[in-house]
């Protein structure tokens, strides 16, 4: 588990759209039990049909708020922002010059010293 975390690098901005986005299925989940529950199955599966059409602006707002997250934290500059600016090339006092130790220059391996 420890391992795929390691690998998905969600901000702040994109961890608040998931979790929108899962409230938002949930809602309809616990909507379709509710309307399943008054109305039976095809009551339900109407209201959820319906709800399909209707989704879309749903969709749109979440990826509106999402983009308007990213671009705070571009703007604030954090991880959008690094996405899009090349890191400064070293200089020459950052950068170390590695000198060659005797066991490595004289092609011995070490237990042989």
């Amino acid at each position: 588990m420890q391992n795929i975390r390691n690998h998905l690098h969600f901000i702040w901005a994109d961890k608040i759209a998931l979790w929108l986005a899962v409230l938002f299925v949930a809602m309809a989940a616990i909507g379709w039990v509710l309307v399943a529950t008054a109305a039976g199955v095809m009551g339900a599966n109407h209201v959820i049909a319906s709800l399909g059409l209707n989704a879309t602006p749903i969709v749109i707002a979440l990826v509106s708020v999402w983009a308007l997250l990213r671009a705070i934290d571009f703007i604030a500059k954090g991880s959008t922002y690094r996405l899009f600016v090349a890191e400064p090339a070293p200089t020459a006092s950052m950068t170390t010059v590695a000198t060659p130790t005797p066991a490595a220059s004289s092609g011995k391996p070490m237990a042989a010293m």
